[in-house]
């Protein structure tokens, strides 16, 4: 497997895991109007998810392994950013941080 195709799809793999990230946090940010917003957030995830799975069908085993190794590395990043604004530089997020 050549680099050159593997930085590619690795790249597109964290592109997929931050945008279902980012659908996931969106029933947490929208909870005040969940009745209405509900299917908007339940077929974005659904979108995601297919195209990460057809992509994942699709490709070779060494270029599904790419996109998993992607898609693993965009919840590390989520996290360890997480972790680092939380518990390294003691900052909590509250709604007065503007």
């Amino acid at each position: 497997m050549s680099v050159l195709l593997f930085l590619p799809v690795f790249s597109l793999g964290m592109v997929i895991g931050f945008e279902l990230i980012a659908a996931g946090h969106g029933f947490i940010d929208l909870g005040y109007t969940l009745k209405t917003a509900w299917p908007r957030l339940f077929f974005k995830i659904l979108i995601w998810t297919g195209l990460a799975a057809s992509i994942a069908l699709l490709a070779g085993p060494v270029y599904r392994t790419a996109l998993a190794a992607g898609l693993a590395a965009a919840v590390v990043n989520h996290l360890g950013v997480f972790a680092l604004n939380r518990f390294v530089l003691g900052r909590k997020r509250d709604f007065t941080d503007v």
